[in-house]
């Protein structure tokens, strides 16, 4: 074996502790897997991946030897181990920049393609096991990943745990929460990516994301909660699955009004709801002008929306009924955090 594929060495560079399945792909799987062929996303057809050779090696020498002329040519460039935890696992074709990483220090391993023009990772599969399953010997051998969980059944207990959500607080409540959610996360483990998807399902791991962080939230996990709504991995990607469901959790239950306006910044148009919470989190910061600024521009795109919605609408009632509305949203945050309002409310007038 080369000395760079030694899991002492591998820990080293990047800086991880290495999974069980990791290593036991080291060990066993690795030597044998070789030279074969892999459905890939952004390639038509399958791909010859390689899990071993001078370009893949090239990743793991570190910075203190020198380059040579069969480095991968992406080499230096991808963030690879620490934080984010994607090491190299194969690379593609005889000369292609984009090339195969898993999450090795996670158990179930997930593998990702580094795609050269974005710089992002793209989730092949969700764990090695079905990765490797799924490479075969030629090119029309070769097929995609097989996802482990049934989107069925994911639906079902999504369906069931926004049932829950609903019921009054309980003990029962609660104990229903928790196992729909010891059941709900091992399926997002295995959950396949979107891409792999029928454009009917492509929508499952978002919603599963989503019922996850509010679950999370419904049991006082509000870190937790954080985590899976704001930071939930879809493609191999962090997105954001529900801003406006953030931005509250951020603003009640946190009290971070700094970041509920980071959230909210980063929206070229906010919507309504989004620009309100934006508007309380700047009267929780004592910004009482740009408060006011952003509750004036929310009346105003309300009224002139409705009016052409329904153009025998009165504007100056429908004005007054949508500062009505803000007012009672003000006040009822103004109590809950024992904040003084009254300048906010006397310039909503």
């Amino acid at each position: 074996m080369s000395r760079y594929f030694q899991a002492s060495h591998i820990a080293a560079t990047f800086g991880i502790t290495l999974s069980q399945r990791y290593l036991r792909f080291l060990d066993k799987e690795r030597p044998s897997v070789g030279r074969t062929f892999a459905v890939l996303p952004s390639y038509e057809g399958a791909m010859p991946v390689a899990f071993d050779g001078a370009p893949l090696e090239s990743f793991f020498r570190g910075d203190l030897e020198e380059e040579t002329d069969q480095d991968h040519p992406s080499a230096d460039e991808a963030e690879l181990g620490g934080a984010g935890g994607w090491i190299p696992l194969a690379t593609i074709g005889a000369e292609e920049p984009q090339f195969l990483v898993v999450r090795a220090a996670e158990e179930p391993c997930p593998v990702a393609m580094w795609e050269h023009e974005t710089g992002d990772y793209v989730l092949c599969s969700s764990t090695l096991d079905a990765f490797l399953a799924s490479l075969g010997k030629t090119a029309k051998a070769a097929k995609r990943p097989k996802a482990k969980v049934d989107l069925d059944k994911v639906r079902a207990l999504i369906d069931k745990l926004d049932d829950v959500l609903k019921l009054p607080t309980s003990a029962r409540r609660t104990k229903d929460l928790e196992a729909g959610l010891a059941k709900l996360e091992p399926m997002l483990v295995a959950m396949p990516p979107t891409l792999t998807m029928d454009p009917d399902d492509a929508t499952v791991p978002g919603m599963a994301h989503y019922t996850r962080g509010l679950v999370l939230r419904a049991l006082g996990r509000f870190e937790e909660a954080l985590a899976a709504l704001e930071e939930a991995q879809i493609d191999g990607r962090p997105k954001n699955v529900s801003p406006q469901t953030v931005v509250d959790l951020l603003l009640h239950d946190l009290d971070r009004p700094e970041r509920v306006i980071e959230v909210c910044a980063r929206h070229a148009a906010p919507t309504p709801l989004l620009r309100r919470t934006w508007a309380l989190a700047l009267l929780r910061l004592g910004r009482i002008e740009e408060a006011a600024s952003h509750l004036g521009l929310i009346v105003e795109r309300q009224v002139q929306a409705t009016c052409k919605l329904t153009p025998a609408t009165d504007p100056v009632a429908e004005t007054a009924r949508r500062k009505a509305l803000l007012a009672t949203a003000i006040r009822d945050y103004a109590n809950a955090r024992q904040l003084d309002a009254s300048d906010l409310l006397a310039r909503l007038e």
